[in-house]
Order: C-alpha cells, then structure tokens, then sequence
C-alpha cells in the first residue's frame, strides 16, 4: 500500500491532514533539540556560574568583614572609652550649669529659684 492508496481510500484532505501532522512533529522535534535545548543548558550553566560567582562574592565579603573588624576593633574601643570621657565631661557641665543658676536664684530676691 503506497501513498497513491491511501489518499484514494482517505481521500485527499485527510493525507493533508496526517502531512500536516507529521511535519509539524518533525518540526517540532527540530525546534526542540536545536532551540529548546540548547536555551536550557545555557540558563541551567549561567545559574551554576551565578550560583558559584554568589559564594565567592559571600565568602570575600565575610574575609573583608573580619579584616575589617580586626583593624578597627581597637579604634572601637579607644571611640566607646573617648564616649564615655565625654559623657563624663557634658554630665560635670550640666551639674555646674545648674548649681550656677540655682545659686543666681539664691542671690537674686523676689525670682522664687525661677531663671
């Protein structure tokens, strides 16, 4: 049975329609394996790079963090005791500011301690 048969037992529209069918799996098929697959692998390899440039990244940036944290670990604590000094200094200010104006207070009659 050769193709000349079956077009004349079918009838002509019906062999269109398995042609039509054939090459558009044939099609198909090609588009697969020759676009498909080829756009899969690349993402699939641009994510593994990614992924790989990602922990690199994250394992320099932990290596800066801790050169960082060493070098200025000592700048820290000579800032928290600097703070702490100055902190001191604004605490013995206000102190003086407030004894001076609750002794002007003292010294002027008729202002009740008020400023």
């Amino acid at each position: 049975m050769d193709w000349v048969d079956v077009a004349s037992k079918l009838g002509f529209p019906a062999v269109c329609l398995i042609f039509a069918g054939y090459a558009s799996w044939r099609g198909g098929r090609w588009v697969g394996e020759q676009i498909f697959i080829p756009i899969r692998d690349r993402t699939i390899k641009f994510l593994d790079d990614l992924t790989n440039w990602n922990l690199q990244l994250g394992e320099r940036l932990a290596a800066l963090s801790d050169d960082y944290i060493k070098h200025h670990t000592w700048e820290n604590g000579e800032m928290a005791r600097q703070d702490a000094k100055l902190n001191t200094l604004l605490d013995i200010a206000r102190d003086l500011e407030s004894r001076r104006q609750a002794h002007d207070a003292r010294k002027r009659p008729g202002t009740d301690g008020v400023t």
